[in-house]
């Protein structure tokens, strides 16, 4: 003789969905006699049923996926992350199983395998990539009541931590030899890159920044240069978008601005490109290309320019680094507070005088080793 327990099948009476005595006692002997064939709690098919209907109901891990793209703000961060679930991530897991398949227990080791998979090919930074991919997505899942905590792409202490290394940059005595070979890669094939290149040693932007700028971010009543805080050269994150970034002008840059104009003045881009195909621009990875044909390859990238200059306008020209830095583009504390609309309505706030006085001294800095504008 087994324990008795206390099942209850429903609600009895003449209300809507009540059961009559002879349908509870029809749904009882069901009940036994699954009790009986699965040797299971009778308690445990109503809870089982209800994992069912959910389970039939919950979208699939690729529609839940879809569903997170969406609060995803840049276009192109957008459309990066969708390539790397639907063509390597989701593949792995399944695109078309319900979400509710994700939990710790059933997935977590599913999760790991993916990692293994990308640190099989040495890939420490794609491994790390996918997990927070993973992760937010089974966040939003638990958020809408399909997982349960804990989330089944938590970090793992075996997750590979790729070492940081600084991009190859030079030291100051090697920029006479670079501004040389930039002017004998002139016009070579795609002048619009060379220019694209003395546009990022000018202002200390990061390449995408630069080859997305389009003419109507310029003002030149005010001598500004604007850059929706959407720009993914920015790296502005979730939340803060909003946050625009404001490039004080100089005769060096009028003057790199109005070469492209002789080129590009018809097109909204500056850098419009007509072999672009995954960009209406010149694809940020040209400016690497072009240092690479330059003899640069693996001593020197477009964002090393950055290191390069930030090191010689701090320890040769006197400049502060904090103020380099809001030239670079890197947020402050302050940048995100509710406040911070208020204070970028006023110059002062961002340093533009300030900067467009650093940006001068290290354009003559340049010249006095050799870049030339015209």
């Amino acid at each position: 003789q087994g324990k008795q327990v206390e099942v209850r099948i429903g609600p009895y009476g003449k209300a809507e969905g009540a059961y009559s005595l002879k349908e509870a006692r029809e749904r009882w002997a069901e009940l036994r006699l699954w009790a009986k064939e699965h040797q299971q709690d009778p308690r445990q098919w109503k809870r089982q049923a209800k994992e069912k209907k959910q389970q039939e109901e919950a979208p699939t891990i690729q529609e839940m996926a879809e569903k997170w793209l969406k609060s995803v703000a840049n276009e192109q961060t957008r459309k990066d992350y969708a390539n790397k679930l639907n063509l390597q991530i989701l593949p792995l897991l399944g695109a078309q199983r319900p979400i509710t398949d994700f939990s710790w227990d059933n997935a977590r080791r599913e999760v790991l395998k993916v990692m293994d998979s990308y640190k099989a090919r040495g890939r420490a930074v794609s491994a790390n990539r996918a997990m927070q991919l993973m992760r937010a997505i089974f966040a939003m899942a638990i958020d809408e009541g399909w997982l349960k905590e804990p989330n089944a792409a938590l970090k793992s202490p075996q997750q590979p931590k790729p070492r940081s290394k600084p991009h190859p940059s030079l030291d100051a005595e090697e920029l006479p030899l670079l501004f040389q070979r930039l002017e004998e890669a002139g016009d070579h094939d795609c002048p619009v890159v060379t220019l694209g290149l003395k546009l990022t040693i000018l202002t200390f932007l990061r390449a995408s920044a630069v080859v997305s700028l389009r003419w109507e971010h310029i003002d030149e009543e005010t001598g500004l240069w604007t850059i929706p805080g959407s720009t993914k050269g920015l790296k502005r994150g979730e939340g803060r978008h909003e946050l625009d970034h404001v490039v004080p002008l100089t005769p060096a840059i009028n003057a790199v601005l109005g070469r492209l104009r002789q080129m590009n003045g018809f097109y909204d881009w500056t850098f419009y490109s007509q072999r672009g195909e995954q960009f209406p621009h010149i694809n940020p990875s040209s400016l690497n290309k072009r240092l690479k044909d330059m003899g640069y390859g693996g001593l020197l990238t477009a964002h090393g320019l950055r290191r390069t200059a930030g090191t010689i306008v701090v320890e040769k020209l006197g400049f502060p680094w904090e103020l380099w830095s809001r030239q670079a583009g890197h947020l402050y504390l302050e940048s995100t507070s509710k406040s911070s609309k208020l204070r970028q309505s006023y110059d002062g706030s961002q340093f533009i005088e300030e900067r467009r006085a650093m940006l001068e001294a290290w354009h003559n800095y340049c010249d006095s080793n050799g870049l030339k504008i015209n």
